[in-house]
């Protein structure tokens, strides 16, 4: 990678700017990124006094711009805890720090590091205020990502990747980086450019080399190569030493140690890579993995979900939702069949009509749908790829262990969530094993929702759906590893391969036992300019190899993984029977009458999925009078009418699931004493108000025009002439001569004629704040792309399992 001095200085600069950010090590990051200025400054003097070569200066600022990567990576963890984020805990961080510092320090002498430090804590009154503005906090994070060129993961929003391109374009260097400096007054110091740029110079021995295909393989060193060399350098050193050059490497396999104390990520620390007794396999790859900058992006306390081209599902993560039309079960006694789909609901973004609706929606955003009170819905859950996680909450009570989301999980709870990709729907709260109360609309306030009468409150009304993606998965097994030769490919193969998603103790693994990760790709490196030695080194061993690897012979390394496999997803032989489809402001949900349905069992670990990735987001339901009011459309009339129930008499669906083990309701699961709608209405319910098609009628006053909307209050028909004639005669309906207060449309709303002028997108310019939020604002109004913003306060909860919290151990 080519860096120049102004790079630098750029990264330095957006280091101290981020340092009102975080909430941790503030004084830290402060010495640091004034030692590495001061180390940039030395370099920058000594190359335009001659003193350095060219070569020279650019082994220096190599290893220079590394420290500033890694500098960046710490903040970047620091500004995902500010956000609420705990993957990586303070000691951890502190180590790192603590790390950079040290190799900084190398470079310096002691004298100059106090004067430095004594600079800086006087210039600290600059950052005594801390920012707690989390849009503020996420643009920064998201500049971090820009960058590092994080892998691409979670995406940041639209809004949030405009301003954080939008501060980089401002924040540009392009002056003479040695005419200004930044924060401090230094002298220069010839001996830390010299340090600096012999510090970019290593020696690599490549194991397997030929001078040609009938000669001997041979070990060579090379002496004098770059720390940051990739793989046509280190190609063109091995041709200059007079061999031929390989077609591609093979890595060291990656290799760590067991400890008692806390997990090591950097190959380059003392004693290598480790991984704690306390911590599971999988999670320590993770974290491996995002220590490096490997790991694809993460969003904390941001989540986006997507709204389907028909407006009839929602996808988050993985999972695409939808909310179908249902008919009610019978209430008294007997426990019903699955009701089939009557139509989904229509869903619209919370965004498009944030001025209309109150601040309690808007504030926690996601989507509304409009149902008629004491109407019933099923939720179908479809995954794109791997399976997920899904937490629903019902009025803030968790659907399945009927928990307030203020409270812990009881004990006794075996699992609080569905899984999406197993789970192919949900038709209410679960009161006991394989038995749910369905979902009914019912206005809140009255003592009829499950949020009044769990809590005793009507405070969220809303579904919550949290959603959590399995975590990323090593490209091959973890093995015990006894000291055997890892090029032998059959041992390798027939080692134990350890589980992944338990710890070491759990696997009876004493400290200082070392543990193989056997790659099914068999560590061999792309010609991707991305790869670097020094990165190698970094990620496995202080003073890693290679193995050269070269075209004419089968490597049956590289296809060992074909003799074996390692699905830590059993498949599920569930077979179903498909549903069949028949041709006040808010409401919350009742509970509804008994239907069969099981809750099914996770059979992998919670460990599995990612908790700090989980997105959330709501569903608001609205009256159809709200909706009407707020959106400016009829809501779509209801298929269900009292002839509905006779006609279809009742038709079940049964779903074949004898194989998969259902979750058992614990004792003090307080949905078990719901009361149902109609224990509540101690009467049969009454029938629900319906809307009548009027989409495919007459205009009442132009009868050979279709009608487009209709009136409020008066009720009549009108085309988009009718509109005009309203508009003119200042909102009087030219029918009956009542005052027109809105003119509600069939499909969408009515467009009344009115000059507004439009903002532009953004090019490649840089543009005032102002024109930046006039355009967000309109993107945002019209997008079908959601964002929601959480509190740190208001975090996705984590999943609770009781296989998770009381996992097994001692074998493998």
């Amino acid at each position: 990678m080519s860096v120049s001095a102004a790079d630098a200085f750029a990264a330095i600069r957006f280091i101290n700017s981020v340092v009102s950010k975080v909430k941790e090590n503030r004084e830290e990051i402060r010495r640091l990124a004034s030692r590495l200025e001061y180390i940039l400054l030395s370099l920058e003097d000594s190359r335009q006094r001659d003193v350095l070569q060219t070569a020279e200066y650019t082994d220096a600022l190599t290893v220079l711009y590394d420290l500033i990567e890694r500098s960046q990576r710490v903040l970047q963890r620091l500004l995902k805890r500010s956000l609420g984020d705990r993957t990586w805990n303070r000691d951890e961080i502190t180590t790192e720090l603590g790390r950079i510092n040290l190799d900084v320090q190398n470079y310096m002498s002691v004298h100059t590091i106090k004067t430095i430090d004594t600079l800086t804590s006087e210039s600290a009154q600059q950052y005594t205020s801390l920012s707690t503005d989390v849009k503020e906090i996420m643009v920064k994070l998201a500049e971090i990502d820009i960058r590092l060129k994080t892998p691409t993961g979670a995406p940041w929003s639209s809004g949030l990747l405009l301003e954080a391109t939008q501060n980089m374009s401002r924040s540009t260097y392009t002056e003479n980086p040695n005419a200004t400096p930044i924060s401090i007054n230094y002298e220069p110091d010839i001996m830390t450019a010299y340090s600096a740029a012999t510090a970019g110079r290593t020696m690599l021995k490549v194991m397997g080399v030929r001078r040609n295909p009938e000669s001997p393989l041979d070990t060579i060193t090379l002496t004098d190569i770059k720390v940051d060399a990739h793989f046509e350098e280190i190609n063109a050193a091995i041709k200059d030493a007079g061999y031929e050059c390989p077609g591609e490497f093979k890595e060291q396999e990656l290799a760590l140690t067991v400890t008692s104390g806390t997990s090591e990520y950097d190959a380059t620390a003392p004693g290598g890579l480790k991984v704690s007794q306390s911590m599971p396999l999988l999670h320590w790859w993770n974290k491996y993995r995002a220590h490096h900058g490997l790991a694809p992006a993460t969003t904390p306390s941001h989540s986006i979900a997507r709204l389907a081209d028909n407006s009839q599902s929602i996808t988050a993560t993985n999972v695409r939702f939808s909310f179908h039309r249902t008919l009610r079960v019978p209430d008294e006694g007997e426990i019903s069949k699955l009701p089939k789909s009557m139509g989904k609901f229509r869903l619209d973004p919370v965004s498009k009509y944030a001025e209309s609706l109150p601040e309690s929606i808007v504030t926690k955003g996601g989507f509304i749908m409009a149902m008629f009170q004491r109407e019933a819905l099923w939720i179908e859950f479809k995954t794109l790829h791997a399976r997920s996680a899904v937490k629903i909450s019902v009025g803030g009570v968790n659907a399945i262990s009927g928990v307030a989301k203020t409270l812990p999980a009881p004990p006794d709870s075996k699992q609080d969530y569905i899984v999406a990709g197993l789970q192919p729907w949900l038709d209410g709260v679960m009161t006991e094993l394989g038995v749910i109360r369905q979902f009914v609309a019912m206005p809140p306030g009255e003592g009829y929702t499950i949020e009044e009468q769990v809590t005793g409150k009507s405070e969220n009304s809303s579904f919550q759906f949290d959603v959590f993606p399995l975590r990323e998965s090593p490209p091959g097994d973890f093995i015990l590893y006894d000291g055997r030769n890892t090029e032998n490919v059959v041992e390798q193969i027939y080692s134990p391969r350890l589980t992944v998603h338990r710890t070491p103790a759990e696997l009876s693994l004493p400290a200082g036992a070392r543990i193989g990760l056997l790659s099914h790709k068999a560590g061999f490196i792309p010609k991707a300019a991305s790869w670097t030695l020094s990165a190698y080194r970094r990620q496995n061993d202080a003073q890693a190899g290679l193995m050269a690897h070269y075209y004419e012979k089968l490597d049956v390394a590289r296809w060992a993984h074909t003799l074996s496999v390692n699905d830590p997803l059993p498949s599920s032989s569930l077979s179903v029977t498909r549903r069949s489809r028949s041709a006040g402001l808010r409401l919350g949900l009742g509970a509804g009458g008994k239907i069969e349905q099981k809750i099914y069992q996770d059979p992998v670990s919670t460990r599995m999925y990612n908790e700090e990735a989980g997105e959330r987001f709501h569903v608001h339901i609205l009256t159809t009078e709200a909706w009407e009011d707020i959106t400016g459309i009829v809501p779509h009339p209801s298929p269900i009418s009292p002839e509905t129930y006779k006609v279809n008499k009742l038709p079940w669906f049964t779903l074949y699931d004898e194989d998969l083990p259902g979750l058992e309701s614990n004792a003090n699961n307080v949905l078990q004493n719901i009361k149902s709608v109609s224990q509540m209405d101690q009467q049969s319910p009454p029938t629900p108000s319906l809307l009548v098609d009027l989409s495919e009628e007459r205009c009442t006053q132009h009868t050979n025009a279709s009608a487009t909307c209709v009136f409020r209050p008066c009720a009549h028909l009108a085309c988009g002439e009718c509109v005009k004639e309203a508009q003119a005669n200042g909102l009087v309906c030219s029918q009956c001569g009542r005052a027109v207060d809105r003119f509600v449309g069939f499909r969408a709303p009515v467009k009344l004629e009115q000059s507004k002028a439009k903002a532009k997108a953004p090019g490649t310019k840089v543009l005032d704040d102002a024109a930046v939020q006039i355009y967000l604002h309109e993107q945002t109004a019209n997008s079908r792309t959601v964002t929601i913003y959480h509190d740190p306060e208001d975090r996705v909860s984590p999943l609770f399992s009781r296989s998770s919290s009381i996992e097994a151990g001692g074998h493998i």
